[in-house]
């Protein structure tokens, strides 16, 4: 279509004159926003290069158009309510890696929404021990500590930031900026709200009575491939809930996933943040296998099309469980997290107040 002329163009699609188009999307007026779309079109198609230009904005809007759709994950993330654990006392959590073996990416939107996808993962333990994990706890002083540990639970080289005022995470939304996921966290499980009148200190001593200490780690290298980025964002929003006494169950936990990562800018599919989840759970399961049915091309659903489907195949054998039902219900998906409390003797983990 451009003649041979136009070539390959990568960078944002930031030109102005797109800017009401986009606009007009992201309010939700999609007729008006494909209207405006087509009429800027017009000044676009005299030559090859322009050409390559408006699609570059043309996917630019269909971005738009997918971030809202995952976006709308958070309306099905539910939280009730359960005995606050004292002030000091750690909730750990813990997780493996996860290894994707076949699929990697055919559960992304577009593809997802229109064809579906199919994902097989299977959960690991690195030298014998789950490489992931995050840690909460309230403490007395009404500030957010976020401690970020970059080379296992125990490395001396970590990131430390503190939040005195809701100023100080006001960028938690940039992904390179210091503690950027662990306040996302803060912001997304609504341990405090930048729309509040209120000061971070006063939010923090009426909603629980304190401040929150909150560290995440992990033994893999970045870009290992491995899940790190999903299951440490779903451990820090398990951690902040049982800190706090939510409850929450694992549908919610997915939906969380979904919509931090979509907050970050880092937006994942639905099938990655729910084998995510299943790697949590995968306590005495070998392997699991998430399909996203294609939804013929309609929104179907809720916040994602199709149907799901699970097949997990249990630790000692004995032949396989399958599940299926609507997205985002996930209808048959992995039995709650387990997660735990710290005995207090500190000797085994307690049962916890099941999620």
């Amino acid at each position: 279509m451009a003649g041979g002329r136009g070539g390959l163009r990568s960078g944002p699609a930031a030109n102005e004159a797109w800017t009401s188009a986009y606009l007009l999307l992201e309010e939700g007026n999609l007729r008006g926003g494909v209207k405006a779309l087509a009429a800027q079109r017009a000044h676009w198609l005299s030559r090859p290069d322009l050409l390559v230009r408006a699609a570059r904005h043309y996917e630019g809007a269909g971005q738009v158009l997918l971030r809202k759709a995952v976006m709308s994950s958070q309306r099905f993330i539910s939280t009730g309510r359960d005995e606050v654990p004292p002030l000091e006392e750690w909730q750990d959590v813990e997780c493996p890696a996860r290894l994707d073996l076949a699929g990697g990416w055919s559960d992304t939107p577009p593809i997802a929404f229109e064809h579906g996808g199919s994902v097989t993962n299977v959960a690991v333990k690195v030298d014998g021990k789950r490489p992931i994990g995050a840690k909460a706890r309230r403490t007395r002083e009404p500030r957010l500590l976020l401690v970020s540990h970059t080379a296992g639970r125990d490395s001396a080289v970590s990131t430390e930031t503190v939040c005195h005022s809701l100023d100080d995470l006001r960028d938690y939304c940039q992904p390179h900026a210091p503690g950027a996921l662990l306040k996302a966290v803060c912001v997304c499980s609504g341990l405090v709200s930048l729309s509040s009148q209120h000061p971070l200190g006063d939010q923090l001593m009426r909603r629980w009575g304190g401040g929150v200490e909150l560290h995440s780690w992990s033994a893999l290298p970045t870009g290992s491939g491995l899940g790190t980025s999903s299951i440490l964002a779903g451990a820090l929003l398990a951690a902040v809930y049982r800190c706090t006494g939510q409850t929450y169950d694992t549908d919610s936990l997915i939906h969380g996933v979904l919509h931090l990562e979509q907050i970050l800018t880092t937006g994942t599919s639905c099938l990655h943040s729910l084998s995510t989840v299943c790697c949590f759970s995968l306590i005495g399961l070998n392997s699991c296998r998430w399909r996203l049915a294609g939804s013929g091309g309609r929104s179907g659903g809720r916040s994602q099309g199709g149907s799901f489907q699970s097949v997990s195949a249990p630790a000692g054998g004995g032949g396989t469980s399958q599940s299926s039902g609507p997205l985002p219900a996930f209808t048959g998906a992995p039995p709650p997290i387990g997660l735990h409390r710290k005995d207090p003797t500190g000797s085994q983990p307690a049962a916890g107040r099941g999620p």
